[in-house]
């Protein structure tokens, strides 16, 4: 089943003695620039050898939607295929997979502009072989500190 399997928050600027309450407070305010990343996987994001998105991967994107709308917010979406198939034919369905989630986002108010895909293969798999928790999305967004203006 898909599922967002990770998320993790990067934050930059503030000087790390800082709580993690007061970063908090310091994105909220705009003041600190946040990267985090969300990683979605599963067989309901995509059928095995298929770079058309599932009908669940749906439910599974569309809470990134509401940061990747925010002023200044880009993305780099990264996705990864199953080992099975040549280095090529993963590196294209791959590919594929990203530049049809960033059509999904695209179609749902989130700029072209804004977004970068990175097909990898079947580089860094997370589960032996054929799993289909290979055939996964790493969504990356980035969203700018405030500039003072």
């Amino acid at each position: 089943m898909g599922q967002r399997t990770g998320s993790s928050c990067r934050l930059s600027a503030p000087p790390p003695s800082r709580t993690q309450a007061q970063l908090d407070q310091l994105i909220a305010d705009g003041l600190a620039a946040r990267q985090l990343t969300e990683t979605v996987s599963g067989p309901t994001l995509f059928a095995n050898d298929s770079v058309v998105l599932l009908p669940a991967a749906a439910r599974i994107l569309t809470p990134l939607l509401a940061q990747l709308r925010r002023p200044g917010a880009t993305a780099v979406i990264n996705s990864y295929a199953s080992a099975p198939g040549t280095p090529g034919h993963n590196l294209a369905l791959s590919q594929g997979r990203a530049e049809a989630a960033a059509r999904f986002l695209e179609a749902h108010g989130v700029s072209a502009a804004a977004l970068s895909v990175v097909g990898h293969g079947a580089a860094n798999l997370v589960a032996p072989g054929s799993s289909g928790d290979n055939r996964r999305v790493v969504v990356v967004i980035e969203e700018p500190a405030y500039d003072g203006g």
